[in-house]
């Protein structure tokens, strides 16, 4: 959705895409690749980062083309308007709304555990949880999608230093012994 806008420049679609690709597949799974793979996890944004952004810097500009025309806002619109099926609509719509439960409630349950645990439990896991709905909804709403883009930019760049600093981290615990 970033790039179809064209106002996104490549280092901040890098950025908010690899937040993105970051919350949804390595938070869930990354105690499991860090097990396996060990500090190969900081390179993961080669290849979830770059082929995202490749399919969105080629498709990206012929789906918001698209779109202008027909005035499409959704993907859902667009797929029900060029199969002429409102009905098909309505099912992509509903499916990509399922599907991306489990995302959206990693991006509320991870940083509300973060706080309450964080703060040894001096603000309830329950509260936090309604804290950190209340602050996404405090800029989401007023400010649009682009709020949210501005946020997963930093996001993305925090979680590079982190993944790499981690890495450096425990490299030099073992003296720098990748064996």
């Amino acid at each position: 959705y970033f790039r179809p806008s064209k106002f996104a420049p490549f280092w901040a679609m890098w950025f908010a895409l690899g937040a993105n690709m970051h919350t949804a597949f390595c938070i869930p799974g990354s105690m499991g690749f860090y097990y396996l793979h060990g500090v190969a996890f900081t390179a993961h944004w080669v290849w979830t980062v770059g082929t995202a952004m490749i399919f969105m810097y080629l498709v990206g500009p012929r789906m918001h083309l698209l779109s202008s025309k027909y005035g499409h806002v959704t993907l859902s619109e667009m797929i029900g308007d060029f199969y002429k099926s409102k009905g098909l609509a309505a099912f992509v719509a509903i499916f990509i709304s399922i599907v991306n439960i489990a995302y959206f409630t990693a991006n509320t349950i991870g940083p509300a555990t973060l706080l309450s645990f964080g703060l040894g439990g001096l603000i309830p896991y329950e509260w936090a949880v309604l804290i950190i709905v209340v602050i996404v909804m405090g800029y989401a709403v007023p400010f649009g999608f682009r709020s949210v883009f501005y946020t997963d930019i930093l996001q993305g760049a925090v979680m590079l230093l982190a993944t790499w600093g981690a890495a450096f981290f425990v490299l030099s615990m073992f003296n720098w012994n990748t064996w």
